[in-house]
């Protein structure tokens, strides 16, 4: 047995060898205790509460512990005056892993790690176990603390004045502070290594309007106008060493090494005023229009606002007079909208030709700086429009129908266009683009059974989506096509969607020869592994999602359940290169014993002596899989007690 208590097998030949997915998983725990209070009277309501949760993840060393507060208060001042205020507090607590597909992370390393490396040497003890990290001895002996503590809070207060006006002022602040704190010990990165970072990002906003709501004669209006500022400092420290006297000594400060200290800010700032109106006449013609314009400091001088709009229209078409009288109608509305928005979620100051020191920028021995961003005061924001229609429908009083059809086109679409090497530059963010995306949604309501004692409710709602990329920058593949390459795998293609995945096509083993085989951009086959055989083979959208759920109710029992699915999209496995790779020194799938010999011609890997065998293992449809599923998400079972017990517990 190993110091974990786990036994420990053996390959019958005296190499010992350990199960390292074994090792970093466990079964996963949440608790959660909560503690509130509501009370008040006809002028002034309260809500006060606590939250504590405790929660361990399914593998080892991914914990989170969070102590969260909220107090909420409203008050009538007056019978035209109102005040507010909404304030919460959290504070978490998390022992941290490396990301998934890095070996740092216990679960990608695990299925890496060969089984005959072990985490204990021969004395009992941690060892290193070289480029995939000792998950087990990191666990025990490594320090990855976060720590985050976010306040957000919200005053407010409304006027109703000349009766059918009203006035709110809102003001709101959003702090978060984060401390992270790293230590790994000698026997994971020799001589020790730590770093410690504290990051600070505080935003407020602040929302002022004017309502007006006016009623008469069937006829309803109503107007809105406003304006919003809000802002976001944000501060990130790092320091970092390596070369500790001895493990004992957690702190940075103790390595005789510095590695690096920065200290970087940024801030952006976002400002609005929009405006509302809107119709109603007897609650069967419905009018509605929008009018903002935004403000960013994201954008280039030249650019900084933007002008959107809406406009929707809504129609009662069951309380015509010519549906009055269809028996199985008992509901039916027609709405439609067109409107644009804006997008401006991109980096700050990316139009601004900025300039960096530090480490990197010096020039012969001397300090300097270096060109890091292209000047762009065109950068401005990206715009979609939407146009949509949908129907509502009720009939034989047991079936809810909404039905929705959409086209949204993006133009002017923010992306890093990628630059010439020679101009100093990979890449800029760029208006670059436009995308289409058109769409079906779906819902259906079944009221299927109701009886005193027994009831049955369905739910189904499902959606398709078709996206296309119309333009990108001037950028051309082999086949003479417009596009950004997101990765080796994946890019954006004129024509195609915007996750399309590009790789070589793989089409097995040859039953005669044991050689893998592939296709090249023809279509013919080849055992000649090349990247420039590259084709579009499928996309990460699917092509429709959704959901459905099934309610019952028998006496005081309930039952839920709830399925969602996903169909048409492919997910790429990439660490299949690694598991899969008959050349490489990491761990390897079972699946490669099923290797080809003449006596196994229906095999899945190559043979042993087949000139394909070091290419096998190359990026291509051989890792793509089909990402279709069904998910039995959610099973609820409850029991209502009898209003007799609860009134008498109200007593008490």
């Amino acid at each position: 047995a190993n110091a974990r208590g786990t036994a420990v097998p053996s390959f019958g030949n005296g190499v010992d060898s350990y199960d390292w997915v074994d090792g970093v998983t466990q079964k996963g725990s949440i608790s959660s205790y909560s503690l509130s209070a509501r009370g008040g009277n006809e002028k002034t309501t309260f809500f006060i509460g606590g939250l504590y949760s405790d929660e361990t993840g399914f593998t080892i060393g991914n914990e989170l512990k969070k102590l969260s507060g909220r107090f909420n208060l409203t008050h009538n001042v007056s019978d035209n005056v109102r005040v507010g205020v909404n304030y919460s507090m959290s504070n978490s607590d998390m022992r941290r892993v490396g990301v998934e597909n890095s070996t740092s992370a216990p679960l990608t390393g695990a299925y890496l790690q060969s089984p005959w490396v072990t985490p204990y040497g021969p004395d009992g003890n941690f060892q290193n176990t070289g480029f995939i990290v000792n998950s087990i001895a990191q666990d025990a002996l490594t320090k990855n603390d976060f720590n985050l503590v976010r306040s957000t809070g919200n005053v407010f207060a409304e006027v109703t004045f000349l009766k059918d006006f009203k006035f709110r002022s809102d003001w709101g602040i959003d702090f978060v502070e984060s401390d992270s704190k790293y230590r790994d010990p000698d026997i994971l990165s020799p001589g020790g290594y730590g770093y410690r970072s504290n990051i600070a990002d505080n935003k407020w906003l602040t929302t002022n309007t004017v309502n007006y709501n006016k009623f008469f004669n069937g006829h309803t209006v109503g107007a809105l106008v406003g304006h919003s500022f809000e802002t976001s400092r944000y501060d990130n420290m790092l320091v970092e060493g390596s070369g500790f006297a001895s493990d004992d000594l957690p702190n940075v400060g103790s390595a005789s090494t510095p590695l690096s200290t920065s200290a970087t800010g940024s801030e952006w700032a976002l400002e609005s005023y929009f405006g509302r109106v809107n119709y109603d006449y007897n609650s069967k013609y419905l009018l509605e229009g929008t009018l903002r314009r935004d403000g960013s400091s994201r954008f280039g001088a030249n650019n900084k606002y933007g002008t959107f709009y809406a406009v929707a229209a809504g129609w009662i078409l069951s309380e015509e007079s010519f549906l009055q009288n269809v028996g199985f109608l008992n509901f039916l509305k027609l709405k439609t909208s067109y409107g644009t928005s804006g997008n401006d979620r991109i980096g700050n100051f990316a139009y601004l030709g900025l300039f960096a020191g530090g480490s990197g920028a010096d020039y012969n021995g001397q300090s300097g700086l270096i060109p890091t961003t292209v000047q762009n005061p065109d950068l401005r924001w990206e715009e979609t429009a939407q146009f949509d229609v949908t129907l509502n429908a009720t009939v034989f009083e047991r079936f809810d129908i909404e039905a929705s059809i959409y086209e949204k086109n993006t133009i002017s679409l923010l992306a890093s266009q990628p630059y010439p090497y020679t101009t100093g530059f990979a890449s800029a963010t760029r208006n670059v683009g436009e995308m289409r995306n058109r769409g079906l949604d779906l819902m259906l309501t079944s009221r299927n059974i109701k009886t005193t004692n027994f009831e049955w409710t369905t739910n189904l709602n499902v959606g398709f989506l078709k996206n296309e990329m119309l333009s990108l920058p001037e950028n051309r593949d082999p086949e003479g096509r417009n596009h950004i390459a997101g990765s080796t795998a994946q890019r954006a293609i004129v024509g195609e969607s915007l996750n399309t995945f590009y790789l070589v096509r793989y089409v097995g083993i040859n039953p005669e020869t044991g050689n893998a085989e592939w296709l090249d951009k023809d279509g013919n086959v080849t055992t000649t592994y090349s990247t420039a055989n590259r084709v579009v083979v499928g996309s990460a959208l699917p092509d429709f999602t959704g959901g459905f759920t099934n309610r019952f109710r028998y006496k005081s029992f309930d039952l839920n359940t709830f399925f969602n699915f996903s169909y048409g999209n492919k997910v790429l496995i990439d660490g299949l290169r690694f598991t899969e790779n008959m050349t490489s020194a990491y761990n390897k799938s079972t699946d490669l014993l099923d290797y080809w010999t003449p006596e196994n011609r229906d095999a899945f890997a190559p043979a042993l002596n087949s000139p394909t065998l070091p290419n096998f293992a190359q990026l291509s449809t051989l890792h793509l899989q089909d990402g279709s599923y069904l998910r039995l998400k959610n099973v609820t079972l409850g029991y209502t007690l009898p209003e007799n017990i609860v009134s008498k517990s109200k007593g008490l």
